[in-house]
């Protein structure tokens, strides 16, 4: 599995926002590297992509404070190579933790 987009929607301070992991070259690494100043953002984006993987938790949420808890939205786009290009999104609502979707072969 290899992630190519995580889009902060509405998570933290952030709003609409995204990142793009473009694919290297055959033969290059595929490592990333998201370095910044402190309160850049590093941890919010970490912490997105790990309740987008594991769901949300339960409870007064860190993350909360731009926009309601009901109301944070993470997403990404992967690549699985045996079964095509994903798509995910998260919610905190508790309604749907996280639904997929496969848009190619």
């Amino acid at each position: 599995m290899r992630l190519n987009r995580l889009d902060l929607i509405r998570y933290g301070r952030f709003k609409d926002a995204n990142l793009t992991f473009p694919k290297p070259a055959d033969g290059a690494p595929d490592v990333t590297v998201i370095f910044g100043p402190n309160e850049a953002g590093k941890s919010t984006t970490f912490n997105g992509f790990l309740e987008l993987l594991f769901g949300f938790k339960s409870g007064a949420h860190p993350y909360a404070f731009r926009f309601e808890r009901s109301d944070l939205l993470v997403g990404q786009s992967l690549s699985c190579p045996d079964t095509g290009r994903w798509l995910c999104a998260a919610t905190a609502s508790g309604r749907n933790r996280c639904w997929t979707r496969r848009i190619a072969r």
